[in-house]
């Protein structure tokens, strides 16, 4: 999947987003535009998804002397600043540090994604087009997946009758069920 680009309002705003600074794993810092770091709090935060974030700080006495405030901070109050709020912070999901091993593994791979887009997201765009199947009509993690186990089960399903036909599927499931059939289980 694309990587999310963040926060575009800050970049309209001509301010300062989080790709504008550099995140150091070994010594767990940010690295403002301005060259000073960015400490972790002690604290976490549960962001607005749910996700357990670690917000980083940077020290008010630097913040407040720095040339390029104007476009690191603001006192706009739907940016959700405190208004004593004189310091930058950064949050970073707790697990990040997965999604940039991904990101970094996913750089040399236009090929690969191009063969998956032909061989899986058929399957998708099939279903979606011919079976009207647009969203899941049922709530809750255990009856979307067995929804979605139905939906696959039939999109499998026509896929075997168009590959070998009904005479063929019917010869091979009569030679599948004929040991079954044989020693007397029955169906």
């Amino acid at each position: 999947m694309p990587v999310p680009e963040g926060n575009a309002r800050l970049e309209k705003q001509g301010r300062f987003t989080l790709k504008d600074f550099n995140y150091d794993g070994a010594s767990d810092t940010y690295r403002c535009p301005a060259g000073q770091l960015l400490h972790p709090m002690k604290s976490r935060q549960k962001n607005t998804s749910g996700r357990i974030e670690i917000r980083y700080a940077a020290r008010g006495a630097i913040c407040k002397t720095c040339p390029l405030k104007v476009r690191c901070l603001s006192s706009n109050e739907k940016l959700r600043l405190p208004s004593n709020a004189d310091y930058r912070t950064i949050g970073r999901w707790e697990h990040e540090s997965v999604l940039e091993r991904h990101r970094t593994r996913m750089q040399g791979a236009g090929e690969l994604m191009r063969r998956r887009f032909g061989i899986v997201e058929h399957p998708f765009g099939t279903l979606k087009c011919r079976a009207g199947y647009r969203h899941f009509l049922v709530r809750g993690f255990d009856k979307v997946r067995g929804e979605w186990s139905l939906m696959a089960l039939c999109y499998n399903f026509t896929r075997v009758l168009n590959i070998l036909g009904f005479d063929a599927f019917l010869a091979a499931l009569a030679k599948t069920l004929a040991p079954c059939l044989s020693i007397g289980l029955q169906i």
